[in-house]
This record gives structure tokens, C-alpha cells and sequence, in this order.
């Protein structure tokens, strides 16, 4: 069966319907139905937990579900919340719990929650404090009270943990004495070096661990079926991913490998431990219940080291807290920071299946934003870029989109002589086909690879650190958040936010989507509106569709779609007039104001 004239704007419509039911769906059925399944998730694990046989310490690293959780600056503020080493770092700042040697008090100080109030995100905090997270490194092994994440250290050495002044921390017990070194770098890289000497008269054999837990999710974390969160790790050089949806319905991730790393990471943000990459390692991460909360916890295990009489060594291992910059990302996995390379340490940041878009894409969002030293420049010249890798098939298919709507009347006469007999109507109009080397198939075909480009470049701007919380131009101050402005407080000069208000923020569109629903409706319009009724009318919604739907996008993503879609217009009447066809804008002009000349006929 010949594909007819119209059916490209089937295919598009098709397209958007699918758009518009999974939007619904997503809202309506899937969200929902999801946060039912984690519920139910966790009643049955807590039911489980509640079961079983107490955990040991340094497997869960303590609980806290009978505790009342705290604002996190209350509790370190708190007299009781036991010793500590402040660091203060480029990248970071915050605290070390001589309570395990914890990791659990970490803000980051060049990322902050909003751009009004300024405050840094805050990464780890002490167990018992709302957010809870926190990381620890400690000993396993035959020797009596090994240090683990409940051990009480003694700071021996330093004051402030800073890139040039580092700290040292003391152990001890009858057989073993414990030094433990810390270090941090200009970004977010803390190095732990320990060395252990044996003071008994036997051999004793001990091999380091590294737990990491995670209290729950945020209040305000929603999950994304585009993104992973969750466990991140990597065996040897094999990417190792367990979302948390996966982890909540006992789905545990497992792995031995010969170095690597394991980590949670979450859209912008990952915790993680490094080992030494000639170790071998046992590697889990699982979820485990505080009373009705889940806790995600990952978990690394080093090989055993046989510590002889009077004898010592020395091991050094990583924790990484911070944001997921790909550039600094790329400095550890190439050991450009003076330390052992972190294998695919980039891969941290989710680029998908389609990572060979993905990849590249955010290649040249980074030059061009060096050169225009503004993201969202950076974003209308790939834009340019991708138009231009496209524009050769584009050419062809626009040319043929011409060529058959110049056969509309031809193809209209036909159906009216011959539509009594579909068999006829077929071979007639393939003929017609023929005669004028018209193919109805080039104009649908090149779409289908530039959907999955467009995907990739969506893809790329949604999960990447770089472009949040950069400024555009005007009323745009961060182009990760959705557009600001609203028609309904006249674009801010009316002294409300509709968005915050019941049903009425469902409708509060900004300038953005506006132009993109305008851009898209002038796309729709320069040529012939198709022959069905039907198709028409829902031509003619779409634009009001992904207006509402692109309400919620950040405003980067709509700036990309507007910026192509204007691009695609000026391509599309170039070709159009080429080929001799008279769009609607044509159309336009001659009644408006009586001028518009009729376009020339290239010859074929």
C-alpha cells in the first residue's frame, strides 16, 4: 500500500499524541503506580527487617529510626553531637565526625540551592539530621576492635583540613596502632592513607572496607525515566547501574573486580569510593530498612593483607563527594590531578544508550560556551551545527514535500475520478508519481534519524551539570529551571506567582513555550493544511499542546526546540519558493497586502 501525500503529517501527529498520552500518563498513572510500588516496597522490607536477626554496625552503621530527625545545622550545632575536624576547601566545606573518621558533613560551595538565598547544596549530613548521608572507611579482619564507622578516632595532627594542610588521626588497640592521613583537594576529593602497625607477636590479617549510607531521598526528588540515580560503579572498566527504584524492590547490585569504584549518585551530585585500582574488590549496593525509611546503602570491600609481628603498611584509598562537573570528572579519570586514574570516572554523568550524540554534543556545548562564555550562545550554535549535518537530507526532503504538494490538485482529481476503484486510484497515482519523479517516502524518512538526535541532544542539556544555573538573556536567569514569566501576572508585571497557586499554576506559561507553540504553528502553516478534517483540526491543536508541555521544560530545552524550529522555517520557505510552491505565508501577504509574488518553478 503507497504511502499518501498527507501521511507525513500523520506520522507528526502520531507523534505528538504519543508525547501528549505519555505526559498523562506520567502525571495520572505511571508517577503514581510507582510511588505505590515503593511504598509497598517498603512496608514489605520494613515488615522484613523487623523479622530479622540485628544487623551488626559497621554493616548498617547504626540506626537511627527511633530517633527524631533534626534540622542538620541543630544537630551539629548541638553540644552532643561529639568531635570534629572542619575542612574548608575550594570546592567544599564542612566537617569530619571523629565518630568513624564519618565523612557526613559536606556542603559545596560553588553550587547552591537557589540564585536568591545563596545557600550551598548540601551533600552529606550526620546521621540522625534530616538528609542524613555520610560516608566512612574502616578495618575487617582477625584482629580484636578493628576501627569501623562507630570507632571514636583522636585527632593527632593539623587543625583545619585544607588542600595544603592536611590532618592525621589516631587508633589504637592492643595489637594494632592506627594513623590515618587525610587529605582533600581544590574540588572534591578526599584521600585517606592508613597505616597500620602490628604490635602483637602473631600475624594478623586485616583488609579495609568503605560503607556509604543514604537516609531516604530528599523531599523534593522526583524520579525521571531518562536519568539514572542511583547505585553507579564500575567493575574494572565495565559500567556497573542499579537505578533506586531497582534497589527498593530488593534488586541488589553486585560485583568482584580488580579495581574500579562504586558510588550513589543522583542527577547533579555522587558520592563515591575509590580504591587503589590493583585491588581486588567486592563491591554491593543494597537498600536496608530505618523503620519505615529506606536506607541506600553502598558498600566496598578490599582483599586481605597479612600483617606480620612488628611489621606495618600503608594503604590509601578515595572518597569523592561532589558535583558531577564533567571537566573536573575528566581530570580524575586521567589522572591529571598528580593521583592513580579513575577509570571512566566521566561516565558518572547518565549519557545513555546514545552516548556517541550525547558525548559529542556536550563536546561542542562546552567549546562554543568558551567562546561565547554564555550557555545559552552555546546552545543556539549547536543548533546551527546540527542544522547543518542535517541540511543535505532536510534539502531532499523539503524538495520532495514541494513537489508533492504541487501535485495536491492532480492527486485531488484523481481521488475524484477515480474513487470508486481503489485499485485504479493506486496505480494512477503511482504513475503520477513516476512521471513527475515524485517519491512520497523522502519527506518521513529523514525524520526518524533526527528523532533520535534530537533525543540525544535533550538528553545531554537535561543531564549535565553545566548548564544549571546559567544565566541567558533578559528575564532567563537559569536555564535548567523552566521559564519564570507568566502570562497570567501580565510576565511579571503583575506582583504574584500564579505557579504557586491551585490549578490556576497549571496554565501560568511563560514567554518561551509562547514563542515555541508561535514557531511551531509558522512551521504548520507554511504549507497546505492536509485534505482530512480530522487531520486538520488536530494539526491545528498541536501547537496548544506542546505549548502546556513545554511549560515544564527547562528553558534551555525550549530555547534549542524554538531556535530549530525558526531555523527549519527559514530552510523550508527556501526550498518551498525554490520549487515553485505558494505557502500559506504567501498566501498571507497577497491578502494582507496585495503583493507576493508568485514563486519561480524549478525545472526538473
Amino acid at each position: 500500500m503507497q504511502q499518501q501525500p498527507q501521511d507525513q503529517k500523520s506520522f507528526l501527529i502520531g507523534i505528538g499524541l504519543v508525547l501528549c498520552v505519555m505526559a498523562i500518563s506520567q502525571i495520572f498513572i505511571w508517577g503514581p503506580q510507582q510511588e505505590a510500588r515503593q511504598k509497598a516496597a517498603q512496608e514489605a522490607q520494613a515488615l522484613q527487617a523487623s523479622q530479622a536477626p540485628a544487623n551488626s554496625a559497621d554493616t548498617l552503621g547504626g540506626s537511627s529510626s527511633n530517633a527524631t530527625l533534626v534540622d542538620r545545622t541543630e544537630l551539629l550545632s548541638n553540644s552532643n553531637a561529639g568531635g570534629r575536624v572542619t575542612f574548608d576547601a575550594p570546592g567544599v566545606d564542612g566537617s569530619i565526625s571523629l565518630k568513624g573518621a564519618r565523612l557526613d558533613d559536606l556542603s559545596m560551595k560553588r553550587h547552591f540551592e537557589d540564585l536568591e538565598d545563596k545557600e550551598e547544596v548540601h551533600l552529606l549530613s550526620p546521621q540522625g539530621a534530616k538528609g542524613a548521608y555520610y560516608a566512612a572507611l574502616g578495618w575487617r579482619g582477625d584482629a580484636d576492635r578493628l576501627p569501623g564507622v562507630s570507632t571514636e578516632w583522636t585527632q593527632i595532627g593539623g587543625t583545619t583540613l585544607t588542600p595544603t594542610t592536611p590532618i592525621t588521626l589516631g587508633y589504637e588497640t592492643a595489637q594494632l596502632t592506627f594513623r590515618r592521613h587525610i587529605e582533600v583537594d581544590d574540588n572534591y576529593m578526599f584521600t585517606y592513607t592508613d597505616t597500620v602497625s602490628n604490635k602483637s607477636g602473631e600475624t594478623l590479617s586485616i583488609r579495609p572496607f568503605g560503607i556509604m549510607r543514604q537516609f531516604g531521598m530528599p523531599d523534593d526528588w522526583k524520579p525521571f525515566y531518562i536519568l539514572h540515580e542511583g547505585a553507579v560503579g564500575m567493575a574494572g572498566n565495565k559500567l556497573q547501574l542499579q537505578k533506586y527504584k531497582n534497589l527498593d524492590k530488593g534488586k541488589n547490585l553486585s560485583y568482584s573486580s580488580q579495581g574500579g569504584w562504586i558510588g550513589l549518585t543522583q542527577k547533579y551530585w555522587m558520592t563515591a569510593f575509590i580504591p587503589a585500582q590493583s585491588e581486588a574488590i567486592n563491591v554491593q549496593s543494597k537498600v536496608v530498612m530505618d523503620g519505615l525509611r529506606p536506607t541506600y546503602v553502598a558498600s566496598i570491600e578490599g582483599a586481605d593483607h597479612a600483617l606480620p609481628p612488628n611489621g606495618s603498611f600503608t594503604y590509601s584509598q578515595r572518597i569523592f563527594a561532589g558535583a558531577k562537573r564533567v571537566k573536573v570528572l575528566e581530570a580524575y579519570e586521567k589522572g591529571e590531578t598528580g593521583q592513580e586514574a579513575i577509570p571512566r570516572f566521566t561516565d558518572a554523568v547518565d549519557w545513555g544508550n546514545f552516548w556517541f550524540f550525547t558525548k559529542p554534543f556536550f563536546w561542542f556545548l562546552n567549546i562554543f560556551n568558551g567562546w561565547f562564555g554564555n550557555f545559552g550562545l552555546a546552545i543556539l550554535a549547536l543548533t546551527v551545527i546540527v542544522k547543518l549535518a542535517f541540511f543535505p537530507i532536510q534539502n531532499k526532503a523539503y524538495a520532495s514535500m514541494a513537489k508533492m504538494r504541487k501535485l495536491a490538485p492532480e492527486m485531488e482529481a484523481l481521488k475524484k475520478k477515480f474513487g470508486d476503484d481503489r485499485q485504479r486510484l493506486q496505480q494512477e497515482t503511482m504513475e503520477l508519481y513516476k512521471r513527475e519523479k515524485a517519491n512520497p517516502f523522502s519527506g518521513c524518512l529523514p525524520l526518524i534519524p533526527q528523532m533520535f538526535v534530537f533525543y540525544g541532544l535533550y538528553k545531554t542539556l537535561f543531564v549535565t551539570l553545566e548548564m544549571r544555573h546559567e544565566p541567558f538573556f533578559g528575564w532567563i536567569k537559569d536555564l535548567s529551571a523552566p521559564d519564570p514569566t507568566s502570562f497570567l501576572n501580565l510576565f511579571g508585571l503583575l506582583p504574584f506567582d500564579p505557579s504557586n497557586i491551585p490549578l490556576l499554576g497549571a496554565v501560568a506559561i511563560g514567554v518561551l513555550p509562547l514563542m515555541y507553540g508561535f514557531t511551531m504553528w509558522l512551521l504548520q502553516n507554511l504549507s497546505p493544511p492536509p485534505p482530512d478534517p480530522s487531520q486538520r483540526m488536530m494539526m491545528q491543536f498541536l501547537p496548544i499542546v506542546f505549548t502546556f508541555l513545554f511549560a515544564g521544560f527547562a528553558a534551555g530545552l525550549v530555547i534549542y526546540w524554538t531556535w530549530s524550529n525558526i531555523l527549519s522555517i527559514a530552510q523550508q520557505y527556501y526550498i518551498m519558493r525554490q520549487n515553485g510552491v505558494e505557502t500559506q505565508f504567501d498566501k498571507f501577504l497577497k491578502s494582507k497586502f496585495g503583493k507576493g509574488d508568485t514563486p519561480p518553478a524549478n525545472s526538473d
